[in-house]
């Protein structure tokens, strides 16, 4: 006897859509990451998969006209929905007013996330925005709670005194889709699944993917499905050796986080960095103009 579907969805984690080259690809990478989105939506419709959940920094920047107007004529093919919640590059000032997210969510091409869950399909979904400080706490721990969040989940530290989510803060939850570190894992039905766009070459063997849910009965789960990629789309020439980018930005926004008022932050960091190799100064000199 075949065992009834619950729910189906999509689920991806940190998508990082930009509107501007990257210097260290090879392609057109504007178009590239359109062609993902199209692959992932093509195989939403062709499997008459209804929801699409997505962990947070959907934006590189939290606002390009330009590319949310392409990107509202994609999602305006389709007719699936969009379920998310925002990460630190979907926002100004920790808020998402007047940004990108916020015209999707006005306008019903999304739905944002919070700690209210949404009742889909006998399922409470939950969600944890980058400015949402604590887990959410479920109403009925005897349900099927599922949390999307952007949030330091992760398996190990990206460097010293990273402070990630104990994993027993998630314990009432039968499902987890998180992003914000850009590794892939899926352990104790905690998800993340990587960047979608593999923004430096930090991340050359990283192989795009996002998952299918099937929430049968009780038991959720999952199949990976990668997305089709260029494996030498990067500039070999600029390869760091040894550097964590990953761990670098996560290590700068902590410190922006603990004192939002750093007066000249970057004067100081780039008296730090002085003896360090060209390529580091160069990110540096980048995170500024941002």
């Amino acid at each position: 006897m075949r065992r009834e579907i619950l729910m189906e969805a999509i689920l991806i984690s940190d998508l990082h859509l930009i509107d501007r080259p990257i210097f260290s690809r090879k392609d057109d990478t504007y178009q590239t990451q359109f062609e993902k989105l199209k692959f992932i939506f093509d195989y939403a419709k062709k499997n008459d998969i209804e929801y699409i959940f997505q962990a947070g920094d959907m934006f590189d920047k939290p606002r390009s006209y330009r590319l949310l107007e392409d990107f509202m004529e994609l999602l305006s093919k389709y007719s699936f929905s969009v379920y998310c919640v925002s990460g630190q590059h979907d926002m100004l000032f920790r808020n998402i007013k007047n940004t990108n997210m916020s015209i999707l969510n006005k306008t019903g091409y999304l739905k944002i996330l919070n700690d209210q869950p949404v009742f889909i399909d006998s399922v409470f979904i939950y969600g944890q925005s980058w400015n949402q400080k604590d887990i959410p706490k479920v109403n009925d721990k005897t349900q099927k709670n599922l949390l999307v969040a952007h949030s330091p989940i992760a398996l190990e530290k990206n460097y010293h005194g990273h402070n990630l989510v104990d994993f027993q803060k998630l314990k009432d939850f039968r499902f987890v889709l998180c992003g914000d570190i850009h590794k892939e894992f899926f352990k104790d039905n905690i998800l993340n699944t990587g960047p979608m766009l593999r923004k430096d070459i930090t991340l050359k063997k990283h192989n795009p993917c996002f998952y299918v849910l099937d929430w049968i009965e009780k038991k959720p789960n999952v199949k990976r499905i990668e997305i089709p990629f260029i494996s030498d789309v990067f500039e070999e020439k600029i390869e760091l050796q040894g550097f964590d980018k990953q761990g670098f930005d996560d290590f700068i926004e902590e410190i922006q986080m603990k004192n939002e008022t750093s007066f000249g932050f970057y004067d100081i960091l780039k008296i730090s960095i002085e003896n360090e190799p060209k390529e580091i100064q160069e990110i540096i000199y980048e995170l500024e103009k941002e």
